[in-house]
Order: structure tokens, then sequence, then C-alpha cells
């Protein structure tokens, strides 16, 4: 019961910071006008990045951690011999998706920083109007849409391997 419990809290802090990574107001230039707000995201993110590695720790020792668990039911169990062999059979499919999966969370995470830092550290050099984002050099324009379209890319691989994962429960 605690390990269920555990994949429950472990389950719902990642997804609860991804989705907090995903509001509508992240990287929002309207609202990006002070360093409070640049630091209030750069906290969701970062919480979103320590999360994303909690979660790669706990899916790396999930069978360790059920293991243990179930010890107290003795070595010849036939339920304790069941649940690891199937444990370890789901792992085997889901894990090299998985790891691609984590990385580029961990990916998608680091660009969002790149981008909140680019808009912090140029904040005189970039105007938001008429829902148009306007840099006052190509370098700075060249630079923001590197970490821009790589996190794009990132948020699509996201999807694709979520999608490839739920395949292979």
């Amino acid at each position: 019961k605690y390990h269920i419990n555990a994949v429950k809290l472990r389950g719902d802090a990642f997804p609860n910071a991804f989705e907090a990574v995903l509001e509508p107001n992240m990287l929002d230039p309207s609202l990006l006008q002070s360093n409070a707000e640049f630091i209030r995201q750069k906290k969701i993110v970062n919480h979103y990045i320590e999360q994303t590695k909690s979660y790669k720790s706990f899916s790396d020792n999930t069978i360790p951690i059920l293991n243990k668990r179930l010890s107290v039911l003795g070595p010849d169990s036939e339920l304790v011999k069941g649940a690891i062999a199937g444990a370890q059979n789901q792992n085997m499919k889901q894990k090299a998706t998985m790891e691609s999966l984590i990385k580029t969370h961990l990916a998608l995470g680091n660009n969002i920083l790149s981008i909140l830092d680019i808009l912090q550290n140029n904040k005189n050099n970039w105007v938001y109007e008429q829902s148009q984002l306007e840099f006052d050099s190509d370098e700075l324009i060249e630079e923001f849409n590197i970490h821009y379209n790589t996190m794009i890319q990132n948020a699509q691989q996201v999807d694709i391997l979520s999608e490839k994962l739920i395949e292979k429960l």
C-alpha cells in the first residue's frame, strides 16, 4: 500500500509541475515587466525541472522500491515473484521511451529558462506592443528564436513520447 501511495504522490507532483509550466501566462511578454515576475516564472520552471529529476529517480528505482516493500511477504512468495516479474517486464518495454521523455522534459525546462534569461538580461532591448515581441538586434532575435523553436520542438516531442509510452502500457 505504501508503494502505491508513493507512486500516486510522485505521479501527482510531476504532472502538476508540468501543468504549471504550460500555464498561458508562462513566457507572456506582457507580464514579464518586473524582476518579481521573472523570478516567479523561473521558480515554476526550476520546480518543474526538479520534479522531472525526482520522477526520473523514482522511475529508475521502481523495482528496488517494489522489492523492498514486498519483502515482508518473504522471498519465496509467488505474489512477490509475479509482481516483480511484471514490473520488470513493463520497465523493459518502456525504458528507452521513458529515458527519452525525461531528457526531453529537462530540455524543455532548460529552454524555457534560457528564454526567460534572454528576456530578463536584455529587458531594455525588447518591447512588447500590439501582441508583437520586438528586439533591438538581429543577434538577440536569433538567440531568442533558437531557444524558442527548440522549446516548441521539445514540447511536441514530449507529446509524441508520452503517447508512445501510453501505447506500451
